[in-house]
């Protein structure tokens, strides 16, 4: 849950949740319809934007697929993540839970298989695939949790 709605309800605990309060939760609540369209457009786009990520990751680094076994797989399944994570994170209007759930795992992990250019180029590229696939209003909400998630990670 939204983190700030999360501490709204902590608060009013036992109580009401004030004028202020509601107006928040009601805006917030106004917007999910479309925040959940963008993050139905990410789902449906997932496939290519990941293929395509790929396809370059290994055309600019072909060694890394000859010398780890389960690249591709493993490629698949992180970029699949973060844009998931990214676009919950949306969904929610939460940065917060891009930055818990990639920097708690993933970031760990991709910096013991790879060096950091592949890392960052593999983001860097996913973060152009992702908004060259998406609409432009989808993709204009969805850069800025892309740029943060390829900072992050690298």
């Amino acid at each position: 849950m939204n983190h700030i709605i999360n501490s709204m309800i902590r608060r009013a605990e036992g109580d009401y949740l004030e004028r202020e309060e509601q107006d928040y939760v009601l805006d917030f609540v106004a917007s999910i319809g479309s925040r959940i369209e963008v993050m139905n457009e990410v789902a449906r786009c997932e496939q290519e934007i990941i293929e395509h990520t790929l396809a370059q990751f290994y055309e600019r680094f072909p060694d890394v697929r000859r010398r780890y076994e389960d690249t591709h797989a493993r490629g698949v399944v992180d970029l699949q993540l973060v844009l998931r994570y990214a676009a919950m994170a949306h969904v929610l209007d939460e940065m917060r839970y891009l930055e818990d759930k990639l920097l708690s795992w993933l970031k760990p992990l991709l910096h013991i298989a790879l060096p950091t250019e592949c890392i960052g180029y593999m983001y860097d590229r996913l973060a152009i695939n992702t908004h060259a696939h998406l609409s432009r209003s989808s993709a204009q909400v969805m850069q800025v949790y892309m740029e943060r998630a390829k900072k992050l990670l690298i």
